[in-house]
């Protein structure tokens, strides 16, 4: 069995940021920031989400990060652990 997840990220920065999340699945990535699924920003909301739920499987440990990019490059991982 899988479940849907729908990331959200409340970023202060410039709207012009890219937003993506990576972790430890194929489907984040594999913690590849090429690879690194896109959030889109949703102005009514003030926030970064992914516009399609990803799909992973049921009781899987899932690691993931926020990864910042600007005028198309990538800048730097989120300060959090996984």
């Amino acid at each position: 069995m899988s479940c849907k997840i729908t990331f959200k990220f409340n970023h202060s920065g410039q709207r012009s940021d890219g937003i993506k999340v990576t972790g430890n699945r194929p489907e984040l990535g594999s913690w590849n920031p090429d690879k690194a699924i896109m959030l889109s920003f949703l102005r009514e909301e003030g926030v970064f989400v992914n516009v399609e739920p990803i799909s992973v499987p049921q009781n899987f440990h899932l690691e993931y990060k926020y990864l910042i990019f600007k005028d198309g490059k990538f800048v730097k991982w989120e300060d959090l652990p996984n």
